[in-house]
């Protein structure tokens, strides 16, 4: 993997990505950034098997792959660096970082260890007034649980059918259901 982006670019994306990096974990990959290069764009992505995040920046890619590296070590480097154009070059586990004239080198872990990211059909789309969308979440909020050892209890259901949007939401005593009409 080859490529080279803006300093700018890159820290934006990795601050927002690194913020569902487990501080602890009993599996090192989880620490790891999974970072794709194809085309004239680079994904980024990290979980920690509840919540996962990736995100899809233009860089000037020249050779394609994909590696993984330590997100803490590489976030500070790029917040680190002077503003400027970084070169990342990786292959065999092993990413290079040349940013001025100073060279970082990073270890990475096998690609294929990274947990597979689920994948979100954006086929279906609704479209919601923010006010109408607030209220929604007011009439139901009151009634999901806080209970942490019933996790499915503390979430609200969303449904669409037809032209009807639900909430739904239980902490195992109260039950609230909200339905509108999307306009």
């Amino acid at each position: 993997m080859k490529l080279t982006i803006l300093k700018s670019k890159l820290l934006s994306a990795l601050q927002d990505i690194v913020s569902v990096i487990p501080s602890k974990t009993t599996l090192p990959i989880l620490s790891h950034i999974l970072i794709e290069a194809d085309d004239s764009k680079i994904k980024l992505a990290a979980t920690d098997l509840d919540i996962s995040m990736t995100t899809t920046l233009e860089a000037k890619v020249t050779k394609k792959g994909e590696i993984t590296v330590p997100a803490k070590t590489f976030t500070d480097i790029i917040r680190e660096s002077p503003e400027t154009q970084i070169e990342i070059n990786a292959a065999d586990n092993r990413m290079e970082l040349k940013i001025n004239h100073g060279v970082y080198k990073l270890p990475g872990l096998p690609v294929d260890e990274f947990p597979k990211l689920p994948t979100v059909n954006l086929s279906k789309e609704i479209k919601i007034a923010g006010p109408d969308l607030c209220r929604m979440i007011k009439k139901t909020i009151y009634a999901v649980s806080t209970d942490e050892t019933r996790p499915a209890l503390n979430g609200i259901l969303w449904q669409t059918k037809g032209e009807n949007i639900q909430m739904v939401a239980t902490d195992g005593h109260r039950l609230a259901k909200f339905s509108q009409k999307n306009k």
